[in-house]
Protein backbone atom coordinates (compact mmCIF):
# COMPACT_ATOMS: atom_id res chain seq x y z
CA UNK A 1 0.00 0.00 0.00
CA UNK A 2 1.01 3.69 0.03
CA UNK A 3 2.59 3.41 3.50
CA UNK A 4 4.95 0.86 2.58
CA UNK A 5 5.31 2.03 -0.54
CA UNK A 6 6.86 5.70 1.38
CA UNK A 7 9.65 3.66 3.43
CA UNK A 8 13.37 3.40 2.45
CA UNK A 9 15.42 1.27 4.95
CA UNK A 10 17.79 3.89 6.36
CA UNK A 11 20.11 1.12 8.31
CA UNK A 12 20.26 -2.00 9.91
CA UNK A 13 21.74 -2.35 13.78
CA UNK A 14 22.26 -5.56 14.94
CA UNK A 15 22.51 -6.83 18.74
CA UNK A 16 23.16 -10.11 20.34
CA UNK A 17 19.30 -11.18 19.71
CA UNK A 18 18.08 -9.21 17.20
CA UNK A 19 18.51 -6.84 13.70
CA UNK A 20 17.25 -3.78 14.00
CA UNK A 21 15.96 -2.15 10.84
CA UNK A 22 15.28 1.93 10.47
CA UNK A 23 13.24 3.04 8.16
CA UNK A 24 12.21 6.74 6.83
CA UNK A 25 9.38 7.88 5.20
CA UNK A 26 9.54 9.56 1.93
CA UNK A 27 6.98 11.42 -0.50
CA UNK A 28 8.53 11.30 -3.97
CA UNK A 29 11.95 10.33 -2.94
CA UNK A 30 12.22 13.48 -0.19
CA UNK A 31 12.47 12.57 3.24
CA UNK A 32 9.46 13.14 5.85
CA UNK A 33 11.11 14.93 8.24
CA UNK A 34 10.90 12.90 11.87
CA UNK A 35 9.63 10.18 10.49
CA UNK A 36 10.79 6.52 11.32
CA UNK A 37 10.02 3.29 12.00
CA UNK A 38 12.22 0.54 14.03
CA UNK A 39 11.14 -2.98 12.91
CA UNK A 40 13.29 -5.64 15.28
CA UNK A 41 13.37 -9.42 14.15
CA UNK A 42 14.72 -12.45 16.34
CA UNK A 43 18.27 -13.54 14.79
CA UNK A 44 17.15 -17.15 15.90
CA UNK A 45 13.28 -17.32 14.96
CA UNK A 46 12.78 -14.59 12.24
CA UNK A 47 9.58 -13.37 13.95
CA UNK A 48 9.17 -9.76 14.77
CA UNK A 49 9.61 -9.19 18.27
CA UNK A 50 8.81 -5.56 18.40
CA UNK A 51 7.94 -2.21 16.63
CA UNK A 52 8.23 1.47 17.42
CA UNK A 53 7.01 3.94 14.62
CA UNK A 54 6.52 7.67 14.37
CA UNK A 55 4.79 8.02 10.42
CA UNK A 56 2.63 10.78 8.79
CA UNK A 57 -0.66 8.99 7.71
CA UNK A 58 -0.22 9.21 3.94
CA UNK A 59 -4.33 8.61 3.04
CA UNK A 60 -5.90 11.74 4.17
CA UNK A 61 -2.65 13.70 3.78
CA UNK A 62 -2.53 16.87 0.96
CA UNK A 63 0.86 17.95 -0.25
CA UNK A 64 1.30 21.34 -0.58
CA UNK A 65 3.86 21.14 -3.74
CA UNK A 66 5.50 18.34 -5.60
CA UNK A 67 8.76 18.07 -5.11
CA UNK A 68 9.82 17.82 -8.95
CA UNK A 69 7.94 20.87 -9.62
CA UNK A 70 10.53 23.23 -9.79
CA UNK A 71 8.99 25.93 -11.43
CA UNK A 72 7.37 26.82 -7.73
CA UNK A 73 10.28 26.20 -5.77
CA UNK A 74 13.01 28.59 -3.95
CA UNK A 75 16.79 27.60 -4.80
CA UNK A 76 19.11 25.97 -2.31
CA UNK A 77 20.61 29.36 -2.15
CA UNK A 78 17.85 31.80 -1.60
CA UNK A 79 16.33 29.30 1.30
CA UNK A 80 19.45 30.08 3.12
CA UNK A 81 19.68 33.88 2.39
CA UNK A 82 15.54 33.23 3.82
CA UNK A 83 17.32 31.41 7.03
CA UNK A 84 19.77 34.24 7.81
CA UNK A 85 17.46 36.91 7.28
CA UNK A 86 15.98 35.31 10.33
CA UNK A 87 18.88 35.38 12.52
CA UNK A 88 20.24 38.25 14.74
CA UNK A 89 22.57 40.61 13.51
CA UNK A 90 25.23 38.83 16.53
CA UNK A 91 25.99 35.77 14.34
CA UNK A 92 29.06 35.06 12.61
CA UNK A 93 29.27 31.73 10.64
CA UNK A 94 31.54 29.07 11.44
CA UNK A 95 31.25 27.13 8.63
CA UNK A 96 29.37 27.44 5.27
CA UNK A 97 25.53 25.82 5.82
CA UNK A 98 24.43 22.92 4.95
CA UNK A 99 20.98 22.67 2.93
CA UNK A 100 18.10 19.57 2.29
CA UNK A 101 14.77 19.41 1.10
CA UNK A 102 12.43 17.73 3.17
CA UNK A 103 8.45 17.44 3.99
CA UNK A 104 7.26 18.48 7.16
CA UNK A 105 4.32 17.88 8.95
CA UNK A 106 1.91 21.08 9.65
CA UNK A 107 -1.03 19.69 10.53
CA UNK A 108 -2.76 17.51 7.81
CA UNK A 109 -0.41 18.82 5.73
CA UNK A 110 2.69 18.14 4.08
CA UNK A 111 4.56 21.29 2.97
CA UNK A 112 7.95 21.00 0.92
CA UNK A 113 11.01 23.25 2.77
CA UNK A 114 14.47 23.18 3.03
CA UNK A 115 16.10 22.29 5.74
CA UNK A 116 19.01 24.90 6.58
CA UNK A 117 21.74 24.07 9.07
CA UNK A 118 23.31 26.85 10.20
CA UNK A 119 27.05 26.46 13.12
CA UNK A 120 27.32 29.34 14.53
CA UNK A 121 30.88 30.92 16.38
CA UNK A 122 30.18 30.86 20.35
CA UNK A 123 28.24 31.62 21.86
CA UNK A 124 25.19 31.31 19.24
CA UNK A 125 26.19 27.34 18.67
CA UNK A 126 24.09 25.81 16.11
CA UNK A 127 21.03 26.10 14.93
CA UNK A 128 18.31 24.17 12.14
CA UNK A 129 16.05 26.36 9.88
CA UNK A 130 13.39 24.93 7.97
CA UNK A 131 12.20 27.54 5.05
CA UNK A 132 9.15 27.30 3.18
CA UNK A 133 10.60 25.98 -0.21
CA UNK A 134 7.61 27.69 -2.23
CA UNK A 135 6.94 30.87 -0.25
CA UNK A 136 10.50 31.25 1.54
CA UNK A 137 8.71 31.91 5.04
CA UNK A 138 10.86 30.93 8.15
CA UNK A 139 8.45 27.95 9.03
CA UNK A 140 10.14 26.88 12.43
CA UNK A 141 14.05 27.52 14.19
CA UNK A 142 15.60 25.25 16.79
CA UNK A 143 19.01 24.89 18.73
CA UNK A 144 20.50 21.92 17.18
CA UNK A 145 23.59 22.49 19.43
CA UNK A 146 24.06 21.21 23.67
CA UNK A 147 21.43 22.43 25.12
CA UNK A 148 21.97 23.89 28.99
CA UNK A 149 21.39 21.53 31.92
CA UNK A 150 18.22 22.77 33.14
CA UNK A 151 19.07 22.97 37.33
CA UNK A 152 16.02 23.22 39.42
CA UNK A 153 16.02 26.71 41.22
CA UNK A 154 17.99 28.34 39.19
CA UNK A 155 17.25 30.92 36.35
CA UNK A 156 18.19 33.24 33.80
CA UNK A 157 18.89 35.98 36.47
CA UNK A 158 20.49 33.66 38.86
CA UNK A 159 23.21 32.63 36.03
CA UNK A 160 23.95 36.55 35.61
CA UNK A 161 24.58 37.28 38.93
CA UNK A 162 27.30 35.25 39.74
CA UNK A 163 28.66 35.99 35.81
CA UNK A 164 31.21 38.46 34.76
CA UNK A 165 30.10 41.63 32.82
CA UNK A 166 31.38 39.68 29.21
CA UNK A 167 29.63 36.24 30.27
CA UNK A 168 25.86 38.17 30.73
CA UNK A 169 26.49 39.27 27.48
CA UNK A 170 27.25 35.94 26.20
CA UNK A 171 24.13 34.67 28.13
CA UNK A 172 21.75 37.57 26.77
CA UNK A 173 22.09 36.66 23.28
CA UNK A 174 21.70 32.95 23.47
CA UNK A 175 18.76 33.35 25.84
CA UNK A 176 17.12 36.19 23.21
CA UNK A 177 17.76 33.66 20.50
CA UNK A 178 15.98 31.30 22.29
CA UNK A 179 12.74 32.99 23.23
CA UNK A 180 12.33 34.80 20.32
CA UNK A 181 11.75 31.32 18.33
CA UNK A 182 9.45 32.86 15.37
CA UNK A 183 10.10 35.85 15.52
CA UNK A 184 12.17 37.89 12.19
CA UNK A 185 15.22 39.87 12.59
CA UNK A 186 15.47 43.32 10.98
CA UNK A 187 18.98 44.67 12.43
CA UNK A 188 21.46 46.10 9.63
CA UNK A 189 23.78 43.09 9.21
CA UNK A 190 25.68 41.61 6.74
CA UNK A 191 24.14 40.18 3.76
CA UNK A 192 24.08 36.56 3.25
CA UNK A 193 27.17 36.31 0.55
CA UNK A 194 29.09 38.93 2.67
CA UNK A 195 29.06 36.45 5.60
CA UNK A 196 29.69 33.30 3.19
CA UNK A 197 32.69 35.08 1.04
CA UNK A 198 35.46 34.46 3.83
CA UNK A 199 34.37 30.95 4.16
CA UNK A 200 34.54 30.17 0.56
CA UNK A 201 37.62 31.93 0.23
CA UNK A 202 39.39 29.84 2.39
CA UNK A 203 37.88 26.75 0.86
CA UNK A 204 39.28 27.59 -2.40
CA UNK A 205 42.69 28.22 -1.14
CA UNK A 206 42.64 24.78 0.70
CA UNK A 207 41.82 23.35 -2.38
CA UNK A 208 44.59 25.11 -4.26
CA UNK A 209 46.84 24.33 -1.75
CA UNK A 210 45.95 21.04 -1.73
CA UNK A 211 46.25 20.84 -5.77
CA UNK A 212 49.56 22.36 -5.28
CA UNK A 213 50.96 19.55 -2.90
CA UNK A 214 49.84 17.37 -5.60
CA UNK A 215 51.40 18.47 -8.44
CA UNK A 216 54.81 18.37 -6.46
CA UNK A 217 54.34 14.93 -5.05
CA UNK A 218 53.40 14.30 -8.97
CA UNK A 219 56.54 15.87 -10.29
CA UNK A 220 58.66 14.26 -7.52
CA UNK A 221 57.15 10.83 -8.09
CA UNK A 222 58.07 11.44 -11.80
CA UNK A 223 61.44 12.35 -11.46
CA UNK A 224 61.93 9.06 -8.94
CA UNK A 225 60.61 6.93 -11.78
CA UNK A 226 62.74 8.56 -14.45
CA UNK A 227 65.50 8.41 -12.24
CA UNK A 228 66.92 11.71 -11.86
CA UNK A 229 64.95 12.62 -8.38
Amino acid sequence: GALIDSLSLLKVNSSLLADHFHFRQHVSGVPVWKTSLVVSVDRRSGQIKSMHKHLFDLSNASVQIAANDKARQLSKVQAQEKAWDGMPASVQLKTLPQSDLVYISVGKRLRLAYKNEFDFNYPDGSWRLFVDAETGDVLKRERTSLERKKTTGIDHQDIKAAANPAQVASLDRVFNLESSEQQPFKQNKLSFAEAIAPLIAAKQSKAQQTSAADNILSQQAAAIADGTG
